[in-house]
């Protein structure tokens, strides 16, 4: 089974951290800081922004459509009417995800659904592997943010510290085609926006190998569309984004990670730019 890497924000401390280089290509910290933003961000998609694509279609489909999305995307879960709009994504007796449509659909002009999950890094994961997202702050209990409709297919994704701790978020995803995306990994999709994102002292270490208590704040800016048009959630097409990464009494440092062809980057980092063939699956997933 897979399992995520914490390895990713080990190596995040390091580059904070130390003022010398030990990899072998000069900008080895910024691809990683890069690769760090790509993983918040792709799990922020798909466990949250995508599960509310594949519900909108379950919301809009007849009995036969209803089970074919249960047994592809909700499998082992149960979808409950928990009141008036409000519906829950259920395992067993635990809620997971709970869906507020205030009674639209998702691609209809006033839109605004807000979603609510429960569930932490230690809890069960919505696409059985491990759960990461809270895990930025350890917070474990509800994490809020909203998906408005703006029109011609596109909507707005925000998240804010004083209902999603740790995490600020907004964005603009644009369907690359006329049409309210299923699923994320197969339907092309278009990235703007900014944010942040702070990873807890959980999964960190000094290299001597004392705990560190001071979170790690990400600070990103997508200068130019990130294009997802690759099947594939967890790679780039094309874009652009500047990123700082800050911790407490430590300098801060900036990267700016243009995207040049899936799986290729070019990274700046202290003035220094280069290449990189990069697989964002690796900061992502191990076997």
């Amino acid at each position: 089974m897979r399992k995520l890497q914490y390895i990713l924000v080990i190596l995040i401390v390091a580059c904070v951290g130390c003022g010398k280089d030990n990899h072998g290509m000069l900008t080895n910290r910024g691809k990683t800081i890069c690769g760090s933003w790509h993983m918040g961000t792709a799990i922020v998609m798909e466990d949250i922004i995508n599960p509310a694509f594949h519900f909108n279609a379950w919301l809009n489909g007849n009995e036969h459509v209803r089970r074919a999305i249960e047994d592809n995307y909700f499998p082992d879960l149960r979808i409950r009417q928990d009141g008036e709009s409000i519906y829950g994504v259920y395992h067993n007796a635990q809620l997971l995800l709970r869906i507020n449509t205030q009674g639209t659909n998702i691609d209809v002009e006033g839109a605004q659904w807000i979603l609510t999950c429960f569930y932490s890094g230690s809890e069960f994961s919505y696409y059985g592997h491990p759960y990461v997202l809270p895990d930025f702050t350890d917070v474990k209990g509800a994490k809020e943010m909203t998906i408005s409709y703006l029109g011609n297919y596109q909507w707005g994704i925000e998240a804010h510290e004083d209902s999603f701790d740790g995490v600020n978020i907004n964005w603009t995803l644009a369907a690359a085609t006329a049409s309210t995306p299923l699923d994320l990994y197969s339907d092309k999709f278009i990235l703007t926006g900014d944010g942040s994102y702070r990873f807890s002292s959980l999964s960190r270490w000094h290299d001597e190998g004392e705990q560190d208590p001071t979170p790690i704040t990400m600070t990103y800016t997508i200068d130019h569309p990130m294009y997802q048009n690759f099947n594939d959630i967890l790679q780039w097409s094309s874009g652009q984004i500047s990123i700082t990464a800050s911790m407490q009494d430590k300098e801060d440092v900036n990267v700016s990670a243009t995207v040049l062809a899936p799986k290729h980057i070019e990274i700046t980092y202290k003035g220094i730019t280069e290449r990189w063939e990069m697989d964002f699956d690796e900061y992502y997933y191990s076997e």
